[in-house]
């Protein structure tokens, strides 16, 4: 877990940010592959998974905003391992979610990406849009962990460029056991 220092929304929205998803993607790539070598998407897909799972268990503030920096980096890392532009699916318009957070919206989406993600594998189902049908779950997954933090007073891009920090200091090859307790 992260201790939280920035990342908090502030009233001047003209600000640059200093951090861009296309810099979280274009430093994870080489620590990814340094870490963990040439590994199939599904990888990280499973990733966004567990960090739902972890969002879902967190029994603090803290532990879900650093759930939601953790998909969020699994995401991006989904989005190299498919061959995608992470800059560009962030771009995409999400589908409008509700005053309210639908359960059954988010596990709808989960479905979507996956469903996307094994035709494409399978080589099925070839009239599907499969890419853009993945892109636009995933798109719809990471909004709705984008108003989590909103409501916790935190921009998503700032938690996720603080976890980033952190994250990408581990050197899982070097220490296979405590690595993730860089702090």
């Amino acid at each position: 877990m992260v201790k939280r220092t920035t990342g908090k929304v502030t009233m001047n929205t003209q600000e640059k940010p200093s951090f861009s998803w296309a810099q979280l993607q274009l430093e994870q790539k080489p620590w990814v592959l340094h870490n963990f070598g040439d590994r199939p998407a599904t990888q990280p897909l499973r990733g966004i998974i567990e960090e739902i799972g972890e969002f879902v268990d967190a029994k603090t503030s803290e532990d879900k905003l650093d759930a939601c920096a953790d998909l969020v980096i699994f995401a991006c890392d989904y989005c190299s391992g498919k061959g995608w532009n992470f800059s560009e699916v962030m771009e995409i318009t999400p589908d409008v979610i509700g005053n309210e957070l639908s359960q059954n919206f988010l596990l709808s989406q989960i479905g979507k990406l996956c469903h996307a993600d094994l035709k494409s594998e399978q080589k099925i189902r070839t009239n599907q849009n499969h890419e853009n049908d993945a892109k636009k779950a995933l798109r719809n997954i990471i909004k709705v962990f984008d108003l989590i933090v909103i409501d916790h007073n935190f921009s998503l891009i700032g938690v996720v460029e603080e976890t980033w920090s952190k994250v990408k200091l581990r050197n899982w090859k070097k220490d296979s056991v405590n690595a993730g307790e860089v702090k």
